[in-house]
């Protein structure tokens, strides 16, 4: 998300190649490992309440970086811009499998947090 992730385009332009690569490939995928690992199963309700919120940073980010990713002339710029909207795709992606739990159509399992999403939204159920 962009605002966490500002530091992201200045390492990849600062770093050399093989840094870059190490940075696209290792890190970011590690930590959406632990977020999708801990962080949603550890705070359901957290995380059903704030899918909204997180839904209007991804897309906006996902927006705003694809757009700027256009204006670069610097391949490490364009790089760098292309990894934080892709990471942000991942994001909503990641939230939007968790509110899939909110779903009959979508999940069988929909019923283990139904009081969850009432606390959240009592107007879904």
């Amino acid at each position: 998300m962009v605002p966490v992730h500002i530091w992201l385009l200045e390492a990849y332009v600062e770093a050399p190649t093989i840094g870059s690569v190490i940075l696209a490939g290792i890190p970011l995928k590690l930590g959406t490992y632990r977020f999708l690992r801990f962080s949603i199963p550890m705070f359901p309700k957290a995380t059903l309440c704030s899918t909204p919120f997180i839904y209007i940073i991804s897309v906006t980010a996902i927006i705003y970086t694809s757009l700027t990713t256009l204006r670069q002339i610097d391949l490490k710029k364009t790089i760098a811009y292309s990894s934080v909207a892709h990471m942000n795709l991942v994001t909503a992606d990641m939230f939007s499998q968790a509110a899939a739990v909110r779903s009959p159509s979508l999940s069988y399992g929909h019923t283990r947090l139904k009081h969850v999403c009432q606390e959240c939204d009592p107007l879904t159920y």
